[in-house]
């Protein structure tokens, strides 16, 4: 047996046979209730015991992390559990198996894309691999790696903290009020107003910043192409410090050339995502000039920003980014690079559940219960078509940050509905919700030619497209995020290929009555908790979500448990 260990935040663990099947895999968030958690993951190693007991002679645990004390493993870490590793190794004769001076953190990032490429596409990958984070444990913050036929060799390894495009987001997040590693999402919902709250005259003031931050970029570029400097980092704490005071007087002089006032919350937001946005583009298209980049594989934290995977997506030929961009993605990495292997990725919902107790809550009004799909599909179908609102809990829990319909709020693509389920669950409206579609349906929303770009990569809302001019604005609203400054309306998908899956078959009766050849699916969890795990968790969120129901809305919501 095999445990794949991710330390940090939204930390994790995935258990894998020895004969490379995934047995379960849990983020820690799920099971403490805790956000973002960045907890050693006992609770996740342990329900992964509880399902499959360690047999083997040698069973072996791989560990992931981006911080630089290689012997960890033998001292006490806040983000490792020494007594708990000791015993389960006494026990069960683990073997720990970490990241080293010649494999690191953006090693690790390299070896999970590659292989989730690998596992979907069915071939080997040719081109570059670009890998950006905060940083990795070597302090690296940017990589970028040539690959022939799925072996990669590294040209570029970027050490200087200035240069992280990962701290410069995060740091934004705080700046503007939100919080760090969980709120950058939100930048992009604001950035899409940039051109109502700006002048022309403000716009080019901005992105000359812009500029010039990205010009800082590109003249460090020759200083870490491998052979000019090959020397290793390891991580300056005290430097790590002084980046965040680095960025936030950046951004304060941004404001004050402006002349913004921080009050005016939509307004700053905006332009400093926007200002961030500019910076992440411009800075990856001078890397995609510099090594004259066609197919493109990326991993990192940045890249779970769908508008810049989008620009990436425009500026190649090929492109792939991992539905697991973040950390929890890097210890598949670490594991398929020393076990010589492809972890099978399969529908990305690892987190094996029990869901039989449904039943007793089975009031026959809004919360049901079903043990046969077909029923359930009937049920979910009959509803949205009266345009009411599902809560789905079925099957096993997703891994990663995205909610892949088994732990999701299902509704017709409304803008009135997206608003309702917003203010049900006390969430900020200002972000798109994403869209679920089946494949065979997926030109009639999106291009040809952006769709035969992308590999894999759409089934996992993490990229954008360019929705077609002749998508209906009144009947998909909530599906559809307008850019003023471009006037287009864009979505991130999630495209449906399993003719099995019950929201395929759900969708598929939608299409042929004509009301939707698409759905809204956001994640089910209340504002400020993780996705519900449990019967116990969505009976809790959907109680409070009822509470919050205007009086003089008549939409109905349901809680559905499918257990089959």
């Amino acid at each position: 047996m095999k445990l794949l260990l991710t330390l940090g935040h939204n930390s994790s663990a995935i258990g894998v046979t020895d004969d490379n099947k995934i047995i379960a895999g849990y983020e820690e968030e799920r099971l403490n209730r805790e956000k973002s958690s960045s907890k050693f993951p006992k609770l996740a190693i342990n329900k992964i015991l509880e399902i499959h007991n360690p047999t083997g002679e040698e069973n072996i645990i791989y560990v992931s992390h981006w911080f630089d004390n290689f012997k960890f493993v033998n001292c006490t870490e806040k983000h490792w559990d020494k007594k708990f590793i000791t015993d389960l190794c006494n026990q069960y004769n683990f073997k720990v198996i970490s990241l080293d001076y010649s494999f690191t953190h953006h090693d690790a990032h390299l070896y999970s894309v590659l292989g989730f490429y690998k596992d979907k596409i069915k071939k080997n990958f040719n081109g570059h691999a670009i890998i950006a984070d905060g940083f990795g444990n070597m302090q690296e913050v940017y990589s970028v790696y040539e690959i022939k036929e799925g072996t990669p060799i590294k040209l570029l390894r970027n050490h200087n903290l200035k240069n992280s495009l990962g701290l410069m987001y995060q740091y934004a997040t705080s700046f503007v009020g939100m919080k760090e590693n969980q709120d950058e999402y939100k930048f992009l919902g604001y950035e899409a107003h940039i051109a109502e709250l700006l002048t022309e005259e403000d716009l080019t003031i901005l992105e000359r910043r812009a500029n010039k931050e990205i010009i800082k970029f590109a003249n460090t570029i020759e200083d870490y192409i491998i052979g000019s400097i090959s020397k290793d980092s390891e991580i300056n704490i005290d430097a790590i410090l002084d980046i965040k005071t680095y960025w936030w007087e950046i951004y304060q002089q941004l404001i004050d050339e402006l002349c913004l006032s921080k009050t005016d919350i939509l307004k700053f937001r905006a332009t400093i995502g926007h200002f961030i946005q500019n910076i992440i583009e411009g800075c990856n298209k001078i890397i995609i000039e510099k090594f004259n980049i066609k197919n493109l594989l990326v991993s990192g934290g940045i890249f779970y920003n769908v508008k810049l995977n989008n620009y990436l997506m425009n500026n190649t030929q090929e492109f792939c980014v991992i539905p697991l961009a973040g950390d929890q993605g890097a210890a598949i990495g670490l594991y398929n690079y020393k076990e010589m292997n492809t972890l099978p990725f399969w529908d990305m919902c690892f987190g094996i559940r029990d869901l039989s107790n449904g039943k007793k809550f089975d009031n026959g009004d809004d919360i049901l219960y079903f043990e046969d799909k077909e029923k359930m599909v009937e049920f979910v179908t009959s509803e949205l078509s009266k345009n009411n609102i599902v809560e789905v809990v079925t099957g096993n829990m997703e891994f990663g940050p995205r909610a892949l319909c088994n732990t999701s709020t299902i509704m017709l693509p409304h803008t009135d509905n997206v608003m309702l389920i917003n203010e049900l669950n006390k969430r900020n409206t200002i972000m798109p919700m994403a869209p679920i579609i089946r494949k065979e349906d997926a030109e009639y929303f999106f291009s040809k030619s952006d769709l035969e770009k992308v590999k894999a990569s759409d089934e996992y809302m993490i990229i954008t497209y360019k929705y077609n001019d002749n998508v209906e604005y009144n009947k998909y609203s909530g599906i559809m995020h307008h850019y003023k400054s471009e006037n287009i309306f864009t979505g991130r998908p999630q495209f449906l290929t399993d003719k099995d899956n019950y929201i395929h078959k759900v969708l598929t009766n939608l299409s042929e009555a004509n009301i939707s050849k698409a759905c809204v699916n956001t994640s089910f969890n209340y504002h400020g908790v993780p996705i519900v795990n449990t019967v116990e968790d969505a009976i809790e969120d959907f109680n409070k979500q009822k509470s919050n129901m205007p009086k003089d809305n008549n939409t109905k919501i349901f809680l559905v448990i499918g257990n089959f």
